[in-house]
């Protein structure tokens, strides 16, 4: 795992040093896990942080032609870039590093070659000669960037906690917060919850001289919404194993160890299971939760169906999770971040697989993250259906599902068939309580499957808790094969019956890795859950939550009067029907909670 912080005096004075070891202090990995090293040239100073398991970080800068460098980047397409270089290069670009090989390429061709990266970067270049800073951030979202301004000095950080000497916890920016809650916690605009700090969002370029600092969106998913056409259904399935097959072996490094988050379920046992057949003598292991005490969550009976498979039992570690439910340990236990987060509830249960992970030797850690929310696909292909002239495919397929779900086919026809055509239905419902820069954007997407792939795509956000808070504290580094930006651009292309079908979930997926996963793994219809650990969870620390929670700190953004907040916190511990949007103000509610502990001011009165 990487971090990097740097300041950068945009008018060319030369800037003073900052304190390297309180700035490393503020990552929450051991001292002892990580290595540092600083770098100073007149106008930047910056800091390259790296956990001492995965390498040095003398790595992530480079100095070229008066550019510096500094950040995090792995460019999975390297083979392709290389041959964007000229002739003068050929002797030397099998030195370069992935960072050296992205600094060459933007010398080269300009910034916008960023637009032909396929990976995961984040990173910043000062150009001294210009006294120009250029900041970019990859196409998905998967390293995080932020950065404020004081005069003429730019801050510019992997994390917030490296930013925390340079800005002020007390002023609190509620236009974010309410942000927060319309886009159901899923944040990547420019705000962040502090006055004067920013983030740079996903697929996006800053540009910052001492006059005038701009940012620019380089790509959308939506820049291509035409449908793929295939001959059959064999051509998607080939076509989408090459692409997860790939995934894997992107993310992959064969020195280290590598463990898979592995439950009973499609996704992370196809990880696995693509690893054991493609990658055989890449060091890699299973990880797993279990439970002794809720049998309902306990998946044992699948996964040593997939060891069996691989005759590889001697390879597992279980970790026993039946305490570690919602709000584990709260208040004390519950984890302070520079951001809210919903994923923060079962952070006690995701933390235990990461550290029974990296106890075991890992560096990596992989997991199924994604799947879920791109390979599922959802009802609304139904409304594609009738707007082309489907009517009898839609009849047919809103049938298989009527009969799966046990719900009124006439009901399924209506709400997501023929009622989004006019604005109703499902469409209605898309569009309810949400951000209006969301709602523009869907009217960029002509179909309603790709809408709501595109719903869930935005909703994937949540993996950087995990990533950048979670697994910090032990070094490692998480890796999402699911997330990877060709295969997300594929699934968003491929006609929505491909991805959904009424008799089957993840149809794509169960079709064209059988030979990855055995048999019991792929007719697999039930899913697990974990509804046991979270009503138990709640019930051992409710009596605190409920203490906390009724001061009613989210009154400062006017969504809903004091007293309805208290019902609907009695009616959610009771089971009872609640507010869709409980968890997100329940979310915000705590983090306001744990924020008054650190500024040790009461917010509401």
């Amino acid at each position: 795992m990487r971090w990097f912080v740097a300041a950068i005096n945009l008018d060319g004075a030369t800037i003073s040093p900052f304190n390297e070891h309180a700035l490393v202090e503020k990552i929450r990995t051991p001292y002892n896990k990580l290595c540092s090293k600083v770098y100073y040239e007149s106008a930047i100073y910056a800091l390259a942080i790296e956990s001492s398991t995965t390498g040095m970080p003398q790595h992530m800068y480079a100095v070229r032609h008066h550019q510096t460098i500094i950040g995090d980047i792995r460019l999975d397409n390297r083979d392709a870039l290389l041959t964007r270089l000229t002739d003068f290069h050929t002797s030397t670009t099998k030195k370069f590093t992935d960072l050296e090989l992205a600094l060459e390429l933007i010398l080269l061709h300009g910034i916008s070659i960023v637009y032909d990266f396929v990976g995961e970067f984040t990173f910043v270049i000062w150009d001294e000669r210009k006294r120009k800073a250029t900041a970019v951030r990859d196409h998905i979202g998967m390293r995080t960037l932020f950065w404020t301004q004081q005069q003429n000095t730019l801050w510019i950080s992997s994390d917030l906690c490296l930013l925390r000497d340079v800005f002020s916890l007390e002023q609190i920016n509620t236009e974010y917060l309410m942000d927060f809650y319309l886009y159901n916690g899923h944040m990547d605009g420019v705000s962040t919850p502090y006055n004067n700090v920013y983030r740079l969002p996903s697929a996006s370029w800053l540009e910052a001289t001492a006059s005038n600092v701009n940012t620019h969106k380089y790509w959308n998913l939506y820049d291509r919404c035409d449908n793929l056409q295939y001959r059959n259904a064999d051509e998607y399935e080939s076509h989408f194993r090459e692409l997860m097959v790939n995934a894997v072996k992107r993310r992959m490094i064969s020195p280290v160890k590598n463990a898979v988050m592995m439950s009973g379920g499609l996704d992370s046992t196809l990880l696995y299971g693509i690893a054991r057949t493609e990658m055989p003598t890449v060091n890699t292991i299973p990880v797993s939760g279990v439970f002794d005490r809720w049998h309902e969550c306990d998946e044992r009976e699948y996964i040593y169906a997939v060891l069996d498979y691989y005759n590889s039992r001697d390879d597992i570690t279980f970790e026993v999770c039946d305490d570690y439910g919602t709000f584990n340990q709260f208040p004390d236990g519950y984890l302070w971040t520079y951001e809210p987060t919903v994923t923060a509830a079962s952070a006690s249960f995701t933390g235990a697989l990461i550290s029974c992970a990296s106890n075991t030797g890992a560096k990596q850690i992989f997991t199924g993250y994604g799947s879920d929310h791109l390979l599922t696909g959802s009802f609304p292909v139904l409304a594609d259906m009738f707007r082309r002239g489907d009517i009898s495919l839609a009849i047919k397929e809103a049938s298989k599902l009527a009969s799966r779900y046990r719900l009124s086919t006439p009901k399924l026809l209506v709400n997501y068939g023929i009622g989004p055509l006019i604005g109703r239905g499902w469409a209605k419902e898309l569009r309810n309580n949400k951000h209006n820069h969301f709602i523009k954007e869907l009217k960029q997407i002509p179909s309603y499957n790709q809408q709501e792939y595109y719903q869930q795509f935005k909703g994937t956000t949540a993996h950087l808790f995990m990533d950048r808070v979670l697994a910090a504290k032990y070094g490692v580094t998480m890796q999402h094969p699911f997330l990877d930006r060709d295969l997300i651009e594929f699934l968003f292309r491929v006609p929505g019956e491909v991805r959904f079908q009424g008799d089957m979930t993840k149809p794509l997926l169960r079709k064209s890795m059988g030979k990855y996963l055995p048999k019991q793994i792929i007719e697999r219809k039930n899913k697990t859950g974990h509804l046991p650990l979270t009503h138990e969870g709640l019930k051992q620390v409710w009596k605190e939550v409920i203490h906390v929670a009724s001061k009613g700190r989210i009154q400062m953004l006017n969504i809903l009067p004091h007293q309805e907040w208290l019902q609907s916190l009695y009616k959610f511990r009771h089971g009872m029907v609640v507010r869709e949007d409980m968890w997100v103000l329940l979310t915000l509610e705590l983090w306001l909670y744990k924020l008054e502990e650190q500024i040790g001011l009461d917010l509401v009165h």
